[in-house]
């Protein structure tokens, strides 16, 4: 009888540890709109996050017609825009930047000086050290813009992310997530990019 009261405990803790992971892998995997201040005079605008953890893969594809086909034709879950000489990887549910890789930020700090005064749109990798990860999409924003709209972020998000990297600019940004059986949400790129990073 206290063999099978065991067992059955056992199996009850084994369901219930599945059904939290689960949970916590959907909950981690979700669109986050918000509106974040880009300057101390309080103006915002709209940033756009996918989250996901590593049970997700990601890979970069080229891009044959626009972001959205390479979404849909690869079967995927979200995507960002891409250059052409972005540099990473991703194995084993984590994100590898090449050592020569400029972060926006690392180590948990944000670049401290901005290269470029231009305004452009953005699209981003972040990564913590639990292998938690988000794609970034901005809208036209300054590198100093974007940096303290970060800064506002991280210091409220319960995630909070070490490393990310810039991984396009300009009118090839774009963000595509599929949305059920819904119109997508597709933040459409003006121009075509070279890559896509696609999350499935």
């Amino acid at each position: 009888m206290a063999y099978t009261k065991h067992n059955k405990f056992q199996k009850f803790f084994a369901f219930t540890f599945t059904v939290f992971s689960l949970l916590q892998s959907v909950a981690l995997a979700k669109l986050e709109q918000i509106l974040l201040p880009i300057n101390e005079q309080e103006r915002k605008v709209t940033f756009t996050f996918y989250h996901f953890d590593s049970s997700k893969k990601a890979t970069l594809t080229e891009i044959k017609i626009n972001l959205g086909e390479s979404v849909t034709s690869s079967n995927s879950i979200a995507a960002i825009s891409a250059s052409q000489n972005v540099n990473l990887t991703y194995q084993s549910g984590k994100f590898e930047f090449s050592k020569a890789t400029d972060l926006f930020i690392k180590n948990k700090n944000l670049l401290a000086a901005p290269k470029s005064n231009g305004s452009h749109k953005n699209t981003l990798v972040l990564t913590d050290e639990k292998n938690r990860h988000a794609l970034l999409y901005t809208p036209n924003v300054t590198e100093k813009e974007l940096s303290y709209a970060l800064r506002d972020y991280l210091s409220k998000s319960n995630i909070k992310y070490s490393s990310a990297i810039i991984i396009n600019t300009g009118n090839q940004c774009g963000f595509y997530k599929k949305n059920a059986n819904y119109n997508p949400y597709y933040l459409k790129e003006l121009k075509k990019p070279a890559k896509a990073l696609v999350i499935k």
